[in-house]
């Protein structure tokens, strides 16, 4: 079950792995090293400084939440593209859309990376309703 938005000023995760992030109203993944306490671009990328205002998805889905590809898809904003939705594929648990005429699934990022083989989505929980202030110092 989803567990919710966290305001890294408030608490950061306690193991390695990536994490959807959102600030500033844009939502991608950034990887969590735990043993440096170090938040990073991607894995083996250099380390980055915490932008102004980051919350991390604490998730950890129950079977429940996500629908089957075969069940249906997500709703379409414009044009042939669905909403941003959690997804599962080849690639983990990433946020991405879908082209529903084509039924091809995209990477949400400024790339232009499709997701192979996606099983099953979900919407993306809301934001925390707090204002999100960056900590001092950061």
């Amino acid at each position: 079950m989803i567990k919710g938005w966290i305001k890294a000023s408030d608490r950061l995760p306690v193991e390695s792995g990536y994490y959807f992030v959102r600030f500033n109203g844009k939502d991608t993944s950034y990887y969590w090293n735990q043993d440096f306490k170090q938040w990073h671009k991607h894995q083996y990328s250099p380390k980055i400084t915490m932008p102004a205002g980051l919350v991390w998805l604490d998730e950890s889905p129950a079977d429940g939440d996500w629908i089957s590809v075969k069940d249906g898809l997500p709703e379409v904003e414009k044009s042939e593209y669905s909403i941003d939705v959690l997804t599962i594929s080849d690639y983990g648990v990433k946020i991405g859309f879908c082209d529903i005429g084509r039924k091809e699934w995209w990477l949400t990022t400024d790339s232009d990376e499709m997701l192979h083989n996606v099983t099953h989505w979900m919407p993306i929980p809301a934001p925390p309703k707090q204002s999100l202030t960056a900590p001092e110092g950061v």
